[in-house]
């Protein structure tokens, strides 16, 4: 898939649905939702939400730093910073889902 990677971050201020939803309108292809600090259920809430307007526009949804919630929310996929969890178990969790990592070296 090609276009645009959106992140709806939590931390941007304001309602990171609607940031989403608005990044879709606007031709993102990939949205990753991004809700440091909130409670896991939150996140899942907020990341159906998001699976629906993904779904309808044909687009696919990342979660980040918890494969939990990633499959709790029907995500695609799953966004790992380099100390959020074994990259392993991610895998096992998402086995057809997109798992990224961010890495700073080449180790």
């Amino acid at each position: 898939m090609r276009g645009l990677y959106g992140i709806a971050n939590a931390e941007a201020g304001g309602d990171p649905v609607a940031l989403g939803q608005h990044m879709l309108v606007g031709g993102c292809r990939l949205i990753q939702l991004r809700c440091k600090g909130w409670a896991p259920d939150e996140v899942v809430r907020a990341g159906r939400a998001l699976a629906r307007a993904c779904e309808a526009r044909g687009a696919l949804l990342f979660a980040n730093d918890d494969a939990e919630v990633a499959v709790a929310m029907g995500a695609h996929g799953l966004h790992l910073g380099q100390t959020d969890g074994d990259l392993g178990a991610a895998r096992a969790l998402l086995p057809s889902g997109i798992v990224g990592r961010s890495t700073h070296d080449l180790e």
